[in-house]
């Protein structure tokens, strides 16, 4: 049979004989045939075994397979065609059916490919994937485009059975659904997620006799369109729904999780320029608390390089796909940051600004961490489109409430023009533009600064929450400084250029920003309103158009009670000047009759006793003595009276100041000593040169030896010392008598002023003597000063005049005297004038050419104007110690130079020590030997 078959066949086709199904399969998979033509009965495997084998393998699924049998009969004839065969031949057969079931099988087998390569064409084409399946759910056909969906290739699905490749499908509507629609054999048509690829799909089956063709395409980006568009409306629609904007953005924040991220939250930049988280979210709220502990420990700055901060700062949005490990590590600050970062896990991040009028209000961030989604560019765009709209409800919220809060702040303003004139007082005023300025405007300080006439400087007239080290410290300008007539607005007040004069107090008082605004008065600037912050602050237009508004009103109402304040002081000094010529009436009616009586009462005697010689002559000189007096006391009111109006001409000429002072004093000494006093003076040995009116510089001694002979009790005693200082001459007048109190020490040198007013006093006069003095004095281009330890301490008054040579010394002796010396300059820092005087008189009979001060900061002066080769200092000096004038002067490289010697009645090997390191050469001890101090500055200079 096998051999007729063969020889049958042979002569059209091209045959392969072989005696088993297993050989059979074999060849088949070895070469596809066209047809296979199978003895059911055969060894190993037999024809139903091989056909199953066959239609099994997706290369030869499509061969025709003809069984032949011996079994005849329907029944067999459909178990064959059951199991798969093309036909089935029963034995016999003649050899015309045989070839003709041949020819017809290759020919449909022809047919069937032409026809599947033309679908196969046109499914090759289509825009959507398909794949078809046979009934044991085995994928018989997969076009190109499903190769892609499902990301394997048709050779690698074919055969394969799809929910053995796709187990994750089981159980979902994919499975359902061609589940149905293969029991039903009905077409269906549905929608389902794919978690595994991450993608939505629409999915439409068709049964067919050899199971289903399934056509799907990817919707994913539709829904992700269609669900963005979902997410903004409702998004768009809770940040409509309240002017609450922290509330809103913690709704979107919510809406966001599981929507578009897995972590989302917001933070927005504060008034301090800081950054404040308002929510956060994660559907696990233990998560929440510990990224909330996060952001509490590691917070975010808008300074920042990266992340939030550097998306604020730079107003660019952040997309990081792939947040790897190492990203991560990047970004922590420390390794418990770290370990934050990884116990949050975040894998992909989006950061978006929120932007409005050109200024970011914050930043929202969306994670993805453990769901394992990635963002992409679409992603980022959604993103940015609700941050757009939540800056937008951000900003609108805000200019709403800033509307309200002008609204409100106008009533203030409206409120402030009668609070502020409520009280012509300037306490009360400066008080109520406090109140004002913080209920406008929310600072941490304030402060009023106004100028200060009387000391020439900027001032704080009145402040709230400075503290007194501050206003002590830096509370006072120069006023030569210029006021600015524009607002000044600092956000960083230690860094601005123009405050860099302020920059060490407002460190020291922890001010970062600072609103300053000109207070006017009359056009001009009178002051400056100021609002300081202890964080960096943003100033918007309202708020410096409030404090220039606040400002404007504060002036005037400031410049208002200061007018009245001048005003009322000048009618105060007016009365006072009332009351003063009115007592000065009752003074003068008072000190005339007291030498008038007298004289009366002399011509009475004159009159009755006139022919007894000793009577005569003691009334006729009482009638001098008083006479003396009353012509005193109208010269001293002339003088005065002269000297107010301008009207006194100094006759100028050069004159010994020393000859001057001693002849003034020795014709008043025996008046002085007749009131039991005693008189000492203590003038230079050399004259003192100045150019003056040696009549008026005689009335302004005579005039303070008078003053402290009436003020003095009997067994006091007055001194006069004279001495040149620094280009002048120093003429003081001390006592021992009754003193002064500290308010009368400015007020002895006014008119009329009388230290004791009471009207039963016995020392008489006007007043005017020292009012005299310091008028002549002022003439002369000097000054004059009154002080005193305190009431029955005593009294000193001290007179500066301008000497015409300020180096006025001894005149130099012998040539052998002054070998040692060889005329080197020497300065002497001595507080006691005789010791002084004593010391340089003998140093310039050496040589030297010596110049004294007697306070430390004048010896500083002088040697600086003057250069000398050496110094010799005392250590207890007034003003400044003798060791901090040494280091003055080593420090000057005018006079790093000089040899300095100090004088001490303390010389221990501690004092020497102190004096080495404050720069002075050697220390002797007071009375100095004077050869060793020569020899000490007659060293070269160094």
């Amino acid at each position: 049979m096998r051999d007729y078959v063969r020889r049958l066949l042979a002569e059209r086709y091209d045959v392969e004989v072989v005696t088993n199904g297993a050989d059979a399969l074999a060849a088949a998979r070895r070469a596809c045939p066209d047809l296979v033509l199978s003895d059911v009965m055969m060894p190993v495997l037999d024809g139903f075994g091989l056909l199953s084998e066959l239609r099994a393998d997706p290369a030869t699924a499509g061969v025709p397979v003809l069984l032949v049998s011996a079994r005849a009969g329907e029944e067999a004839r459909v178990e064959g065609l059951r199991a798969g065969a093309d036909d089935y031949l029963t034995k016999p057969f003649g050899a015309r059916e045989l070839l003709a079931r041949v020819e017809a099988h290759l020919a449909l087998a022809r047919l069937r490919r032409d026809t599947e390569q033309r679908a196969r064409t046109i499914l090759e084409s289509i825009t959507d994937a398909f794949f078809a399946l046979d009934r044991e759910w085995r994928f018989t056909y997969v076009n190109r485009h499903a190769e892609a969906a499902l990301a394997r290739t048709r050779a690698d699905l074919v055969g394969k059975n799809l929910w053995a490749e796709y187990a994750p499908a089981v159980g979902t509507a994919f499975h359902v659904e061609l589940l149905r629609a293969a029991a039903e054999h009905v077409s269906v048509s549905f929608e389902d997620y794919y978690p595994p690829h991450g993608r939505w799909y629409e999915v439409r089956a068709y049964p067919s006799a050899a199971g289903l063709s399934v056509y799907f395409r990817d919707i994913s980006e539709r829904k992700r369109v269609a669900a963005g568009e979902r997410f903004l409306a409702e998004a768009g629609a809770v940040l409509a729904s309240s002017l609450d904007y922290e509330t809103t953005l913690a709704a979107v924040v919510r809406l966001a999780v599981p929507a578009l991220a897995d972590w989302c939250s917001v933070f927005l930049v504060d008034a301090g320029n800081g950054l404040r988280q308002i929510a956060a979210a994660h559907p696990d709220p233990a998560l929440v608390e510990r990224a909330e502990e996060m952001t509490r420990r590691y917070p975010p700055h808008p300074e920042d390089a990266t992340g939030i901060g550097g998306v604020i700062r730079t107003g660019e949005p952040r997309l990081v796909p792939d947040l790897t490990d190492a990203l991560l590590a990047a970004s922590a600050r420390d390794p418990d940051h770290l370990a934050l970062l990884r116990e949050i896990g975040p894998r992909s991040v989006m950061i978006v600004p929120l932007t409005a009028r050109d200024r970011v209000l914050g930043a929202i961030t969306f994670v993805y961490a453990e769901t394992g989604r990635r963002y992409e560019a679409r992603d980022l765009a959604l993103a940015q489109e609700l941050g757009r709209r939540a800056a937008l409800a951000v900003d609108n919220a805000r200019l709403y409430h800033a509307s309200a809060d002008a609204l409100h702040r106008l009533g203030v303003l409206v409120e402030a023009s009668g609070l502020l004139t409520r009280s012509l007082e300037l306490p009360a005023v400066q008080a109520a533009v406090l109140d004002l300025s913080h209920r406008l405007i929310a600072a941490d300080a304030y402060a009023v600064w106004q100028f200060d006439a009387g000391a020439e400087e900027w001032r704080i007239a009145s402040s709230a929450n400075l503290s007194d080290t501050y206003l002590s410290e830096a509370g006072r300008i120069p006023g030569t400084d210029r006021m600015s007539d524009r607002p000044i607005v600092e956000e960083d007040a230690q860094g601005a250029a123009r405050l860099e004069g302020r920059r060490r107090a407002y460190r020291a008082e922890g001010i970062e920003s600072l609103l300053a605004v000109p207070l006017r008065v009359h056009s001009s600037v009178a002051g400056t309103l100021v609002f300081y912050y202890k964080t960096r602050r943003r100033f918007d237009d309202v708020t410096v158009r409030v404090a220039s508004a606040l400002a404007d009103l504060s002036g005037a109402a400031l410049g208002t009670a200061e007018l009245y304040q001048r005003e009322r002081a000048s009618r105060h000094r007016a009365e006072e000047a009332d009351r003063a010529k009115d007592e000065f009436l009752a003074l003068l009616g008072h000190e005339l009759r007291n030498p008038i009586a007298p004289i009366k009462y002399a011509l009475q005697i004159l009159e009755l006793k006139g022919d007894d010689p000793a009577a005569a002559a003691r009334a006729r000189a009482m009638i001098d003595r008083q006479a003396t007096h009353l012509t005193r006391l109208v010269e001293e009111l002339l003088d005065a009276s002269r000297i107010a109006r301008g009207k006194v001409r100094l006759t100028v000429e050069r004159l010994d100041l020393v000859a001057l002072v001693r002849t003034a004093v020795e014709d008043h000494r025996a008046g002085v000593e007749k009131a039991g006093l005693s008189l000492e003076v203590a003038a230079p040995a050399h004259p003192l040169r100045m150019r003056g009116d040696s009549a008026r510089l005689t009335q302004v001694v005579t005039n303070l030896l008078a003053n402290a002979a009436k003020f003095t009790p009997a067994g006091g005693s007055v001194t006069v010392r004279l001495h040149a200082l620094a280009g002048e001459a120093v003429l003081t007048v001390s006592d021992t008598g009754i003193g002064l109190a500290e308010p009368d020490l400015p007020a002895v040198f006014h008119p009329f002023y009388q230290v004791n007013a009471d009207p039963a006093r016995t020392k008489g006069g006007l007043g005017l003597g020292l009012a005299v003095v310091r008028g002549l004095i002022e003439l002369h281009g000097g000054r004059v000063h009154a002080t005193s330890p305190g009431l029955q301490k005593g009294s000193a008054f001290t007179v500066y005049l301008p000497l015409d040579d300020t180096t006025s010394v001894p005149a130099p002796g012998p040539a052998r005297a002054r070998a040692a010396g060889g005329g080197r300059r020497l300065v002497i820092v001595e507080d006691s004038v005789d010791s002084a005087e004593s010391l340089a008189e003998v140093l310039g009979l050496k040589g030297f050419t010596v110049s004294i001060a007697t306070t430390g900061p004048d010896g500083v002066a002088l040697c600086q104007r003057e250069r000398p080769d050496g110094v010799v200092c005392d250590i207890g000096l007034p003003g400044m110690t003798g060791f901090d004038v040494a280091r003055a002067l080593r420090a000057d490289p005018r006079t790093a130079g000089a040899v300095l010697v100090a004088v001490s009645g303390y010389a221990q090997e501690e004092d020497r020590r102190k004096a080495a390191q404050a720069g002075f050469d050697a220390l002797l001890a007071k009375p100095a030997d004077i050869e060793h101090l020569v020899g000490l500055l007659a060293r070269p200079r160094g």
